[in-house]
């Protein structure tokens, strides 16, 4: 991964070490269970179960999905998801070093399905994006620990 500045200019390089997440049946089919719905009849539920089983999948998993660098130089990476439970994140310092994760919190009120998503991050908050159970967006801030 490449950090450029607001000029375009090089100021850091991140390479991955960990080990990437293989994409399996098993994967494939949680997920399946997790995204279609059973509250609708047997013909729709089959229909969408042979959609997602005919999308090609990646081999891998990524090694990441969204990414922030917050006004410290910290980098924020967005862990792929294993399930639709929680959202992980690799928090890196300057040199590339692992500073720690953070997860997500749970927002009461929030649906069921949707999970708190960072659309911003700044030196001591984090902006947060989730659904209610009418289906309505709701921003809010998580204050950080130092």
């Amino acid at each position: 991964m490449k950090v450029r500045d607001s000029g375009g200019w090089l100021v850091q390089i991140v390479r991955w070490r960990e080990p990437r997440q293989r994409v399996t049946k098993a994967l494939v089919e949680e997920r399946i269970r997790r995204f279609v719905p059973v509250d609708v009849s047997r013909a729709v539920i089959d229909e969408r179960t042979a959609a997602f089983r005919a999308t090609p999948v990646l081999e891998l998993l990524p090694a990441y999905l969204q990414m922030h660098v917050d006004t410290l130089g910290r980098t924020w990476m967005e862990d792929c998801p294993l399930d639709q439970r929680s959202r992980w994140w690799t928090l890196l310092v300057r040199d590339g070093s692992v500073l720690g994760r953070v997860e997500t919190p749970i927002i009461p009120g929030a649906h069921g399905s949707s999970v708190p998503l960072i659309v911003q991050v700044l030196a001591d908050r984090v902006a947060l994006s989730w659904r209610d159970v009418d289906g309505a967006v709701h921003l809010g801030y998580c204050l950080l620990n130092h």
